[in-house]
Order: structure tokens, then sequence, then C-alpha cells
């Protein structure tokens, strides 16, 4: 598992080799310098389209967050017990994820598979520039997104503008579990905005 401490550190990392403020870094990637400083120093647990925000405000890949390592590749396997996860503990966002494709370096889509545990309630919300799709490997969902709600079964896809903002909640509180893929016409360092 990759702690948030770790992802803290690493931006920490990549923003001082940069020369970068935290308020330079902070209005670069759309958000406060407050919300970069608590993500920084590890007491706040941000989604992954803020981490992709931050990456891209770096000019990395978010690999780079995730890791040290970049090496030119025209292929990239991450097998069932290789998968690093990302927990979110006690985070409003209420989801760890598992990165899919963390050394393929200049992607343009980001795979994750996301657990949403019982009981988590409904996700925050999030707009990012994009598109992204999504698809039930386990559990029943209620997706929002805009003005509509749309029910998802185990097996059920969803494909969607992602700058319109969205959320999620389990129909029965059970545990969702669903593989999510980012797009960013920039690459996979997309913009994101936070909804309440």
């Amino acid at each position: 598992m990759v702690s948030e401490e770790m992802i803290g550190q690493r931006i920490r990392q990549l923003r001082v080799e940069r020369g970068m403020t935290q308020e330079v870094l902070a209005a670069a990637a759309g958000l406060t310098k407050g919300y970069l400083s608590k993500i920084e120093n590890s007491s706040s647990s941000p989604p992954v389209s803020t981490l992709i925000s931050i990456a891209k405000a770096l000019g990395v890949g978010i690999d780079q967050i995730f890791s040290e390592q970049a090496t030119e590749t025209d292929f990239t396997v991450v097998r069932r017990g290789e998968r690093q996860e990302i927990a979110h503990r006690g985070s409003s966002f209420g989801y760890s994820y598992q990165p899919l494709a963390l050394h393929f370096p200049n992607r343009h889509m980001d795979p994750y598979v996301m657990t949403v545990p019982a009981g988590a309630g409904r996700t925050k919300g999030f707009a990012h520039k994009g598109e992204e799709m999504l698809y039930v490997l386990k559990g029943r969902q209620r997706f929002f997104i805009g003005e509509h709600s749309v029910d998802l079964d185990e097996g059920d896809c969803i494909y969607f503008n992602s700058s319109v903002p969205h959320s999620g909640e389990s129909i029965d509180g059970g545990e969702i579990v669903y593989l999510v893929v980012f797009y960013s016409p920039d690459g996979p360092q997309g913009e994101t905005t936070p909804t309440t």
C-alpha cells in the first residue's frame, strides 16, 4: 500500500525541486494554499482528480507522485498482486484506489480500481476537465451527474463528460468496487474542481 504520508512528501519534494512555493503550486492546480499544505502534511487525503491536477501543475505525470520511476516503455503490466492501494483513512472522499497504469509515461488515460466501503455514504462531488468511464465490478451504485441520477448494477458502465459535477453512493449501503478511467485531452494531468 502506498502511504498517504509518502504522497504528501513526494508532492513537497517535486514542488521544492521545481523552486515553486505552495502559493504558486496551489494557484496552478486550482487549489487553496491551505488545502495544498494539508495534502503535503498528510492531514488531508486528496481524491485522484486532485492528484492529477497537482501533477499537471508540477509538469509531471501522476506516476511521479506515486514513484520516482519514469521509464520509456511501449506497454506496462500490473499483476493483481502488484497493485498499490492508496487508502483514504477517514477522508470525506470515502474511497481507496489502485492505479493500473502507473509506469506508462505520458499516457492520456488513467485507469484505477476504486473501492467505496460499505456505509460510506455519498461521495463528495467533483468536476474536472476531460472524460471519464466508470464500470461497476461489484455492488450497486446511484450515480449523480449534473441534474441526473442513474442506478448502476454490476456489469453496468457509464461514460460521461467529467467537467459536469458528479458523485455517487451505494444504493443498498454495501461496498462498491469499480473500474474508472480518467481521460484528459492534455494528458494524464487534467484540471480538477471539487464541487459541494
